[in-house]
């Protein structure tokens, strides 16, 4: 376990630290005009961590992929890769299935990964600006 927590970097903290403030804008904008207000949270916080479990996940992958050079480890890579979309497309079917949170509110959670990977290189470089010595590349 420890070996596993030594395997996150600057850049991942950044991108969950993004993705964990636009949760919070989708939950607060949602908030305002949902009328099932438990539902629509429960599916933000259901994105939520799923968004920061596909983020923990592709940072390990990558480190993975990185690391190994036979051709036998780079076609488990891959199956984990599926196995990824296996376990987000299995928790969002059974969320939606059971009723226990609010499709949109989720998908649009998840997608917070994608807000977080575009706003990286601009909020990497201004927090490399203020802290030189602490952020690395």
């Amino acid at each position: 376990m420890i070996q596993w927590l030594k395997r996150i970097n600057a850049i991942l903290t950044e991108l969950i630290l993004v993705v964990i403030i636009y949760a919070v804008v989708v939950e607060l904008v949602g908030i305002w005009f949902m009328t099932d207000k438990l539902n629509y949270s429960l599916g933000v916080l259901t994105g939520l961590g799923l968004g920061i479990f596909m983020l923990i996940h592709m940072a390990v992958m990558i480190e993975d992929s990185l690391m190994v050079m036979d051709r036998k480890s780079k076609v488990w890579i891959s199956v984990k890769a599926i196995f990824r979309y296996l376990i987000i497309g299995g928790v969002v079917t059974s969320m939606v299935y059971f009723q226990w949170g609010n499709f949109i509110s989720c998908f649009i959670t998840i997608l917070g990964v994608k807000v977080a990977a575009y706003t990286h290189p601009f909020l990497h470089r201004k927090l490399k600006n203020k802290h030189p010595k602490e952020v690395n590349e």
